[in-house]
């Protein structure tokens, strides 16, 4: 059993819900296949995880796997993005006294480096 610190908004959407009289409820749409569970399917679960003894996880490993094809199905498909080798060089310019103007210096550097 998960604990509600695991679904937090699960849980408060339960909680909000479950504050609605059955009035209220039954005027809701509802969509295919979805329902809000109401007591008897509340306590249908409740009996199944009792009689769980292991506490079996049964559709972990089918998703496990199914997670794992997809990864490499997605990995195949990507196209490698072709590496372009690049350096960075730092040059640290020291003037000899404060006479030396350093724009005229910088101009210079980035003219003739290449």
């Amino acid at each position: 059993m998960n604990s509600l610190s695991d679904y937090p908004n699960t849980f408060a959407w339960f909680c909000l819900v479950s504050r609605f009289s059955d009035k209220a409820i039954e005027t809701w749409p509802q969509a295919s296949g979805l329902c809000l569970p109401n007591e008897s399917v509340v306590a249908a679960k409740k009996n199944d995880e009792m009689n769980d003894f292991f506490g079996d996880d049964d559709g972990d490993a089918e998703a496990a796997a199914t997670a794992a094809k997809v990864a490499k199905q997605q990995t195949a498909t990507k196209k490698k993005k072709e590496l372009i080798a690049m350096s960075l060089v730092m040059l640290e310019v020291k003037p000899l006294d404060d006479t030396i103007n350093l724009d005229d210096v910088a101009k210079k550097i980035f003219d003739e480096i290449t």
